[in-house]
């Protein structure tokens, strides 16, 4: 589907180093899930400045990407660039529909109280 949002552009897209392999598969989610093709180009578009944003993050292979590491990229690019920052957020949501990071952060508690709770619960 990529070929047809960007006829000329598509290959620009999958030669990324980053988010390359995975660029079809978001934009087949995104229309999947309802997307409509303006809002598909312009998240599709976003894609190499995120690419460029993780790899400068020391983000090497789509396996090493986290919840943290996506959060990090959506701050700083939220105070910037609120359009990229709102492709990142899209971008961890086709990631965790796709199981390519965990679908939910693992709870760990972290306030005494929440420790204080599990204790008891223990």
């Amino acid at each position: 589907m990529l070929h047809s949002l960007f006829p000329k552009a598509h290959l620009r897209f999958l030669s990324m180093p980053l988010l390359g392999p995975i660029a079809e598969g978001f934009d087949d989610w995104l229309a999947t899930n309802g997307y409509t093709r303006n809002s598909r180009e312009y998240s599709v578009s976003k894609l190499p400045h995120v690419d460029a944003d993780l790899r400068c993050r020391g983000v090497k292979m789509v396996a090493d990407l986290t919840r943290s590491v996506l959060h990090d990229c959506w701050r700083a690019l939220s105070k910037t660039c609120p359009g990229r920052a709102k492709a990142v957020r899209t971008l961890e949501r086709y990631l965790a529909a796709d199981s390519l990071i965990p679908s939910h952060p693992p709870a760990t508690a972290t306030s005494p109280a929440s420790i204080l709770i599990e204790e008891y619960g223990n």
